[in-house]
């Protein structure tokens, strides 16, 4: 990490890429800070109270420390017109629109910095998934190759059982409450596995049964699902994914972004684990007794993950442009989440209010280039080596 940062700060344009990135991030965590319709800190008769997290809503303040902006990014005033204009305000009714408003009469600049935090919040966890998925194929993929992983013909049933039990799961479930349904799954599906281990190691020992082991082919398998991914256009899965799904929320989105940006990170993982395990001092520690997650974990894979800081910071900009995308054309996150992609995509229905198109995307583009000229910057490095 100390290594990456000191070859992006390298050049100016790796540090201007930092801090518009640094600007993005303090506007997304103080985002109730900025825009809000409650003072961040107030005095009243019951003393000095924080309304902007206590929810308390008195007129009678003797004196208080406004937001920046002072609307929410859902608010709609009652003297609001939709598609106000920028050049109009009426700063003594306190109906002042820096940015102007959007179709139903939200303030844009709120609803700018309230896309600020779902930009980078789904494009981050988005990649974070996808490097969960990538590493671990990839690691099968280019360490054990086809013959590195045998198991009993019991395990390999149980495992193809479980995929079909998850698969209807997931069809079936409409993933209401995501966070929890997913640990449910998790933990359901690791206990079913704990006990088909125990069975089969129980009938196996008693006779009752021959532990044939059988060699997987998990390259084979990685470089198919490869070809897979690629020969059907990422935008159709992706809308065929949210089309099975009811109800999806920001998590579901998050998923299926990192479902579907997995395999240029399993691809690189591979390439460079096909060379590493080949490294003398891969072999001494396998000859050394040392158990294979410690070597993968602890040798293996630190000198093989340092070109992915490359396709991560790609990954999340190219995150951030499919949430705008689907939040432009009305299929992303719920409708009173205000992103940048449904702020322009509110401008389709009024072609003369220029400033939902313009000003989230400068957000958007702005964002998109710091992310890919951090990783212009670490690509070329690692080409020089």
């Amino acid at each position: 990490m100390k290594s990456a940062f000191k070859i992006i700060t390298r050049t100016k344009s790796g540090v201007l890429s930092l801090c518009v990135i640094g600007g993005f991030i303090l506007m997304a965590l103080f985002a109730d800070l900025i825009a809000n319709d409650r003072p961040i800190i107030a005095k009243s008769a019951d003393g000095i109270t924080m309304p902007i997290f206590s929810g308390a809503d008195s007129k009678s303040y003797e004196w208080s420390m406004q937001p920046i902006i002072r609307y929410k990014s859902s608010s709609i005033g009652s003297k609001v017109s939709p598609y106000q204009s920028p050049a109009i305000s009426d700063k003594k009714n306190k109906n002042y629109h820096l940015l102007g408003t959007d179709h139903i009469g939200r303030d844009v600049a709120a609803g700018i910095v309230s896309g600020s935090r779902w930009a980078l919040l789904i494009g981050v966890l988005s990649i974070l998934f996808a490097l969960l998925i990538g590493i671990t194929l990839g690691t099968l993929s280019g360490y054990y190759g086809d013959k590195g992983i045998r198991v009993s013909w019991i395990m390999l049933a149980a495992w193809i059982f479980m995929l079909v039990i998850m698969l209807f799961y997931i069809r079936y479930s409409g993933l209401n409450a995501s966070t929890a349904f997913l640990v449910g799954a998790i933990g359901s599906i690791l206990s079913y596995w704990a006990l088909c281990i125990k069975a089969s190691e129980m009938l196996s020992s008693s006779g009752y049964i021959k532990r044939t082991l059988i060699s997987l082919p998990m390259d084979l398998i990685v470089q198919r699902l490869h070809e897979l991914w690629k020969a059907v256009p990422v935008l159709f899965i992706l809308l065929s994914i949210l089309a099975l799904v009811t109800n999806p929320d920001v998590w579901t989105l998050i998923f299926t972004i990192g479902i579907l940006s997995w395999p240029p990170i399993s691809r690189l993982v591979r390439a460079e684990l096909l060379k590493v395990r080949e490294m003398n001092y891969i072999k001494a520690a396998k000859i050394g007794g040392l158990s294979q997650l410690h070597i993968i974990c602890k040798h293996a894979l630190p000198n093989a993950i340092a070109p992915l800081f490359v396709l991560v910071s790609f990954g999340i900009s190219g995150a951030i442009v499919v949430e705008a995308t689907l939040s432009f054309l009305g299929i992303g996150i719920s409708p009173d989440n205000v992103t940048w992609g449904s702020l322009m995509g509110s401008a389709r229905t009024n072609y003369r209010a220029w400033w939902l198109a313009v000003f989230p995307g400068i957000c958007i583009f702005l964002l998109v280039l710091s992310f890919n000229t951090i990783g212009e910057r670490l690509r070329e490095h690692y080409e020089k080596y």
